[in-house]
């Protein structure tokens, strides 16, 4: 007797590892199939069951293939699909590594910015400039940072606000 079993098996795939069981049961097969990667400890296939048909051996015969055709290229697509998301998380810890290590060399090589009162009000001179208030509102400094200054920007603020203030009411007559 001959049987093109293996062929259709090797068919589905040939990197894949599979288990099939084969149990009599009142006349009547019970067969599971489970799909594995023998190559990786494979996450998602300790959760994946077994795929279980049940027929007598004609309509086994007839139909196992077609019963599983559907069931196996989405355990493939699983597996292939897990294999690609393993190998980006390895790339971008890899790039994420790099990107640490270049940054902790451009940190030690480089020499701290010191961000000065003069620094953070030349940025509140150029939004002002730009008709941009909200934005230069928002990039004054706190007088607790500067204690020292805290006259000057209260009084810088209330110069934005009536600029804003203008502005709006220009928008809406």
């Amino acid at each position: 007797m001959e049987t093109n079993f293996f062929q259709q098996v090797t068919a589905f795939t040939t990197q894949y590892g599979w288990r099939v069981n084969i149990v009599p049961n009142n006349g009547k097969l019970v067969i599971s199939v489970l799909l594995y990667d023998p190559t990786t400890d494979n996450k998602a296939l300790k959760i994946v069951q077994t795929m279980n048909l049940e027929g007598t051996v004609q309509e086994l015969d007839k139909g196992f293939f077609a019963a599983i055709t559907a069931p196996v290229q989405k355990t493939i697509s699983l597996l292939t699909n897990e294999k690609e998301y393993a190998k980006s998380l390895d790339e971008a810890k890899k790039q994420s590594k790099q990107e640490q290590d270049k940054k902790g060399k451009l940190k030690q090589t480089e020499t701290p910015k010191v961000i000065t009162f003069e620094t953070e009000m030349e940025k509140v001179e150029q939004l002002e400039a730009q008709g941009k208030y909200s934005e230069a509102l928002l990039a004054l400094p706190s007088a607790e940072k500067y204690p020292d200054n805290a006259g000057e920007i209260e009084e810088k603020r209330t110069e934005l606000w009536e600029q804003q203030d203008k502005k709006e009411s220009n928008l809406f007559s």
